[in-house]
């Protein structure tokens, strides 16, 4: 497990314990109990980075000792993790038992007869023999007084104020006037006189389209002696598609419209229905509270038409447009980055509020607390716009058509599936008859793609046995622990000359019936350490060898290597080569390395005729339209304070919510069988 794992897992698992624990003489039985069965993981896992000695030397991580009984009951930052008697209720069980996003230790669930000492323990009350002085409490929170933010003028609701007095009381035709001409009577100016007509349609026109008018239309309108001329040429301009067009982009603007992401470039093929949506709205006048309910929550406004649920799915695409890092390996972060970056934008957009200052803090000039941040965010996370991979990809929905498309479209569609599931039958059908030589025999190091690292170069830590016993290895064979000595047995596999860039690595090693199904590895790159856990009873995927670690940076000078450990593993660990591909290399090298293709069977044409078959038969029918939009999470959760602004450090529940300074009367109830987007949607389009 890296450093970095290894402190989040020790700040989330043992973060505290509430002080009803100090009540009453300990049980010698429990004390036993927490001798046996619960000190020595503290003593294994935690102390050298949450006990005295770790503070003497500033490595003291999250504020945590829990080298002694008071360190454990006053906690850390992320405040209680356990309710002692109720098991059931602690987040330390919760992420031991993966029942939560927060999954600890973050290298594989441990055993579930440790996990049942830990309910053990808990439910008798945490009994802790260790006594100790320890680091003072944390200070309690400053808090922020929300009744005074209320006076603020920004978060009062709009009332009519007294219109100014003016000299020429003839020049305003309207409130607006009034103000403007008390501004130039206050500077000694006077209003100019009204424009000349061939200004004014000129003026018009590059205000409510972007265009200038043509010289006919400028005649036209110059000659034209009706008294309503100007409300006639406005009412066209308004009405014309080009108005849509002129003041949509401003709003596109604001939702961070883009038709990419700065990540590899990739294309958000139908952002263009959501560009399109505004531009409508705007030419038809739609209500602004319709037009922001439907861009949070139009997926679950009722529809009354397939056109209409159409527009509604297309508006929240408005979730979805963000900048996202979609290749973040640490899935819950990128989800929350995904939250913020959508707070970000509903702050500024629809309250000319910002939000995202209070996630790892109460915000620090307006009246905002933490709580508040992740209240909103909890509506937001139990709506995903992502569907997660090595590169995360974000989710597009079928748009609904009328019942005769539909009909086309699932036939189509039918087809399709049956000609696929024929494929993939004859796929596995000729890859089964070349299964049987992949994978086997000796291969030089030589004959291997990219840079390649053996067995034999490994820096090797306790004692590892040479063996060729599978008749099928890299080199002069390969290697394995004695499934002995567990925890104290590791290689690291370092090339000597790394140019700069971006690789694949592949992992070679001799699967099993015996081998251990979780080995932890451990990839050192420019972009930290990247646990990764291999199941070495399987058989390895590229050529029967081989497993992928997946893609890694490297830098000049800078970390290189992967580290194999037998910590907690069951089983024969075993090791043949770590292969380090360069990006542009890694799938030509696994073609190459592939012993099993279809040319090589005399039967693959019927595979060729049946793929030729689909090709066409994808490309010639109907094809549905699809939206980039978000779904509802199947589970509704609430989401807890996350400390600093850290995914795996979590503090106090934060219930779904809205802004409590900008909620006039009653906040909206959030329900318990929906995200809350509804009720979010109509507090930002309601009057309080």
């Amino acid at each position: 497990m890296s450093r970095r794992a290894v402190l989040i897992a020790l700040t989330l698992l043992f973060a505290g314990v509430s002080p009803a624990a100090r009540a009453g003489d300990l049980d010698p039985k429990g004390v036993e109990f927490f001798e046996t069965k619960i000190r020595p993981i503290l003593v294994e896992h935690c102390d050298r980075c949450h006990s005295a000695k770790a503070e003497s030397i500033n490595k003291l991580r999250g504020g945590l000792r829990l080298d002694t009984k008071e360190g454990f009951l006053i906690g850390g930052d992320t405040g209680p993790a356990i309710v002692p008697g109720k098991a059931d209720e602690s987040i330390l069980i919760e992420a031991l038992r993966y029942d939560d996003a927060v999954q600890m230790p973050p290298k594989g669930k441990l055993p579930d007869a440790v996990i049942d000492d830990f309910v053990t323990w808990v439910n008798i009350g945490a009994p802790d023999p260790r006594v100790a002085p320890t680091s003072p409490a944390k200070p309690a929170d400053g808090g922020i007084d929300l009744d005074q933010g209320r006076t603020h003028w920004a978060y009062r609701p709009i009332t009519a104020g007294p219109l100014p007095e003016v000299k020429q009381t003839p020049w305003p035709r309207d409130d607006i006037d009034r103000f403007l001409l008390a501004k130039l009577e206050a500077a000694n100016l006077h209003p100019v006189a009204d424009a000349d007509r061939a200004t004014l349609v000129r003026r018009l026109y590059f205000d409510l389209i972007g265009l200038p008018p043509t010289p006919e239309d400028i005649d036209a309108f110059v000659n034209d002696p009706s008294p309503n001329a100007t409300e006639t040429l406005v009412d066209r301009l308004l009405n014309s598609p080009e108005f849509g067009e002129r003041w949509g982009r401003h709003w596109l603007d604001v939702a961070r419209f883009a038709e990419s992401l700065t990540l590899r470039g990739l294309i958000f093929k139908e952002a263009w229905r959501y560009r399109d949506y505004v531009i409508d709205t705007f030419n038809n006048d739609r209500p602004f509270d319709q037009f922001v309910r439907e861009q949070i929550a139009g997926d679950l406004l009722p529809a009354d038409s397939p056109d209409e649920r159409r527009r509604q799915l297309i508006a929240t695409t408005f979730l979805t447009l963000g900048n996202s890092n979609l290749e973040e390996q640490d899935k819950p972060q990128l989800d929350m980055d995904v939250v913020d970056e959508q707070l970000d934008t509903i702050g500024k957009t629809f309250l000319a509020q910002t939000i995202g200052c209070a996630r790892c803090h109460d915000h620090k000039f307006d009246p905002i607390p933490t709580k508040d941040y992740y209240a909103l965010a909890g509506i937001l996370r139990n709506a995903s716009m992502l569907k997660h991979a090595n590169v995360s990809n974000w989710v597009e929905q079928p748009l609904p058509v009328p019942p005769d498309q539909e009909a086309a479209l699932q036939n189509h569609e039918h087809a399709v599936a049956a000609l696929e599931h024929q494929v993939k039958a004859e796929r596995a059908r000729l890859s089964a008859l070349g299964k049987a030589s992949a994978g086997k025999g000796v291969i030089s190091v030589g004959a291997l793609p990219g840079i390649v690292v053996d067995d034999s170069k490994a820096k090797k830590v306790g004692e590892w046995k040479l063996s060729q016993f599978s008749g099928s290895f890299i080199g002069a064979g390969y290697i394995h622990d004695l499934d002995t000595g567990k925890g104290e047995k590791s290689l690291t596999f370092e090339p000597e000359r790394l140019e700069p860039g971006t690789y694949e690595l592949w992992l070679a090693y001799s699967p099993g019936g015996s081998r251990a199904p979780t080995v932890p590895v451990t990839v050192f790159s420019a972009d930290g350490d990247q646990p990764v856990s291999i199941n070495m009873r399987k058989n390895p995927p590229i050529d029967g060898r081989f497993v992928s670690l997946g893609r890694y940076r490297f830098e000049k000078d800078g970390q290189s290597y992967v580290l194999i450990s037998n910590d907690g593993t069951t089983g024969h660990v075993t090791a043949d080569a770590v292969v380090f591909i360069p990006i542009d290399q890694a799938s030509q090298s696994a073609a190459k390395l592939a012993t099993k293709t279809p040319a090589q069977n005399p039967e693959a044409e019927k595979l060729k005729a049946l793929e030729a078959d689909l090709k066409r038969l994808r490309s010639s029918g109907p094809v549905r339209d699809m939206v980039m939009s978000v779904v509802e999470s199947p589970e509704i959760k609430e989401t807890r304070i996350h400390v600093r602004g850290s995914v795996h450090s979590l503090g106090a529940p934060a219930p779904r919510g809205v802004l409590q300074v900008a909620t006039l009367g009653t906040a909206p109830v959030m329900p318990s069988d929906e995200s809350g987007r509804r009720e979010l949607a109509a507090w930002l389009a309601g009057e309080g």
